[in-house]
């Protein structure tokens, strides 16, 4: 047992270390002040540390809270321009019918109106369509032999 027994007072004081064996004393006079405020400053530095955390982790939930207040004004208010935008679809399709409706019901007027009253009348009608149908076929044969005598002159050309 000898300068590297860890068990013996000998080998405590070689190694450098404290135990059963070999007692640390506690510190007397200057050293002992010195280590007091150290110890002091040290927990000092520590509540400032932490007191600097909370203040960190306040305004962190301050900013989440906040961010979720406005996440929900967002959502509140696009749940209202969702809703204005169904509402004024809805009234457009409600006007739109009620449009189509009065145009149906002033074209099934007209069309009463429109029925002869005597034979005369639809006699004239339809010789008044007679002379239209006769009329389209006699400008279309017109354009047809226009197109002729154009083609027939770029080919002699």
């Amino acid at each position: 047992m000898g300068k590297g027994d860890k068990r013996t007072r000998r080998g405590k004081i070689n190694i450098g270390t404290f135990g059963n064996s070999r007692r640390k004393r506690p510190l007397r006079g200057a050293a002992a002040g010195i280590a007091k405020k150290k110890s002091a400053t040290k927990k000092k530095v520590a509540a400032k540390k932490e007191a600097v955390v909370k203040e960190v982790d306040l305004n962190l939930a301050e900013a989440k809270r906040d961010e979720a207040k406005e996440t929900k004004v967002k959502e509140v208010e696009v749940l209202e321009t969702e809703e204005k935008e169904t509402k004024a679809k809805e009234s457009k399709t409600k006007e739109s019918d009620t449009k189509e409706s009065a145009e149906k019901e002033t074209k099934a007027k007209e069309s009463k109106t429109k029925e002869p009253d005597t034979k005369e009348s639809a006699e004239k009608e339809t010789e008044a369509k007679d002379s239209e149908k006769k009329e389209t076929k006699v400008k279309e044969k017109t354009t047809s032999k226009k197109a002729k005598t154009s083609k027939k002159e770029s080919a002699k050309k």
